[in-house]
């Protein structure tokens, strides 16, 4: 089985949203697709713990599409990898505001609030998550 290369996945993304120069691709004039491919590229980086590239591509998707709530939730996780709970948890909540059904951004949020010592708001976030993942099986 091949060993999966972030760096090949990574300049795929960047054709793709039309970041190479002389590559003969157009931007894509399309900002979800524009979103979608920033946040996949995003996943990438922060998948080789390139935590402040994530970000970056993060926060472009989310300028492609500001309701795109799994961006926020990325960069949510990215922000709580770096240990900067305090954004991570607004990234969660608009995460949240915009898909109030994602239950990952209330457990991520959860965790990111424990961190913090925050156990009430923590103990909220994870009685959601799992009331949300009840309802989803069902």
């Amino acid at each position: 089985m091949k060993k999966f290369r972030t760096d090949h996945a990574l300049a795929i993304f960047a054709v793709a949203a039309g970041l190479c120069s002389g590559c003969g691709l157009k931007e894509s004039s399309i900002p979800d697709t524009k979103a979608v491919v920033y946040n996949n590229r995003g996943m990438g980086y922060a998948n080789d713990h390139n935590y402040e590239k994530a970000i970056e591509d993060y926060s472009k998707a989310i300028e492609n599409n500001p309701k795109f709530a799994a961006a926020y939730l990325n960069r949510g996780d990215a922000y709580k990898n770096k240990s900067d709970y305090n954004k991570a948890i607004e990234d969660y909540s608009m995460a949240i505001a915009i898909d109030p059904k994602l239950a990952a951004a209330y457990k991520n949020r959860g965790a990111a609030y424990r961190k913090k010592g925050a156990s009430v708001k923590a103990a909220d976030d994870e009685r959601i998550c799992q009331n949300l993942s009840q309802k989803k099986q069902r």
